[in-house]
């Protein structure tokens, strides 16, 4: 019973942590639209510019949870800056001795 419910807290941090960077690189490429459209471009031009300026969005949740593993794995050195705040809340929690999603 122990490993079915420990295997079913992970499947739900794994998709709130999903949903959470999900929501992280919108805010980011929302933002960068704002800002584009402050400059003048239509949202359309804003929307392919910050979209361009990102890449590809796989590619960068695959970076981003690569830095969360080693992390976790004890390798707290590896953040870079500037960092999102899903590693800062991972990171103080790992420093706290928690579960960083929690």
């Amino acid at each position: 019973m122990t490993r079915i419910r420990l295997w079913l807290t992970n499947l739900v941090r794994r998709h709130r942590f999903e949903d959470e960077l999900a929501e992280e690189l919108a805010f980011h490429i929302e933002a960068r639209v704002a800002q584009w459209e402050k400059e003048g471009l239509t949202t359309a031009e804003a929307r392919r510019r910050a979209r361009l300026e990102f890449g590809n969005l796989d590619k960068v949740k695959d970076e981003v949870r690569d830095v969360m593993y080693a992390t976790q794995k004890g390798a707290a050195d590896y953040i870079t800056k500037p960092f999102t705040r899903i590693e800062l809340v991972d990171r103080v929690g790992i420093l706290l001795g928690t579960d960083g999603g929690e």
